[in-house]
């Protein structure tokens, strides 16, 4: 993942100082490259007595076959520009041989009652892994493998959280880079995956100091304009009851009791 942004990046300084640079190699450029056609379609938004203009709200609909459509065509023109830039493919292959020779990478560890909860990231592998250690200086047990833990999904890990006594590891993962993590814990002791599974969040936050509860962000409705869309809660790991606050996520929640 990260090898593919590097390589975009150093691209792109390939193509553009491959030659002499002036401002008008660069206008010869950009006149020989065909852009998707993008229409202008003015929407007005009254904001306070003043009026917004935006010409470009319909690419906001990314279900609308002509938004698909221009992206699509956007991505075979850098495509097409790509592939001009020579040795880019010796090049691909000798970063990507390099970055099979790194040590594996980590995380800050979060420290629990003694216990050590890191992330790692191996040579070969572009996500991380959820471990703990007994000790810091002790061998690291894996928890959590986000490659292997759902058949034929691209899951990646966004945050651990281990609560205050060590013995349960909050996870938020997300499929393919989604913004909705799925939260899910796991007991440290037996290494079981505890089978509620809460989905449209907007991330994990604090354990609570009982050990058994923590606050989230459950998006309600992934509609914006909805007041209600995204309420503080807290989520008992005990009796699993889910108790919702509908007090906006900006404010401090108040914890109902049930």
């Amino acid at each position: 993942m990260k090898l593919h942004l590097t390589i975009f990046y150093v691209c792109q300084a390939v193509l553009f100082f491959d030659s002499p640079i002036s401002a008008q190699n660069t206008a010869n450029f950009n006149a020989q490259l065909k852009y998707p056609v993008t229409p202008k379609i003015e929407v007005k938004d009254t904001l306070w007595g003043t009026v917004y203009k935006d010409n470009y709200r319909w690419l906001e609909s990314m279900k609308d076959p002509k938004v698909i459509s221009w992206f699509k065509q956007q991505a075979q023109l850098s495509d097409a520009v790509m592939n001009t830039i020579s040795g880019r493919v010796e090049l691909i292959a000798e970063w990507k041989s390099l970055d099979n020779a790194q040590q594996a990478g980590y995380y800050p560890p979060k420290e629990a009652n003694g216990r050590f909860f890191i992330q790692k990231i191996s040579p070969n592998d572009n996500v991380s892994k959820a471990y703990y250690r007994e000790k810091i200086e002790g061998k690291d047990i894996l928890l959590f493998d986000p490659l292997t833990f759902i058949a034929g999904k691209t899951l990646m890990i966004e945050s651990i959280n281990p609560s205050y006594d060590g013995k349960k590891l909050l996870i938020a993962y997300s499929e393919e880079g989604a913004e909705r993590p799925t939260l899910r814990v796991i007991d440290v002791d037996t290494k079981i995956m505890l089978l509620d599974v809460i989905s449209e969040t907007a991330g994990a936050g604090d354990w609570a100091f009982d050990n058994n509860s923590f606050f989230y962000s459950w998006i309600k409705a992934v509609d914006m304009t909805d007041p209600d869309a995204q309420l503080n809660t807290k989520y008992s790991c005990t009796n699993w009851e889910q108790m919702l606050v509908p007090i906006r996520i900006f404010l401090v929640p108040k914890v109902i009791q049930p």
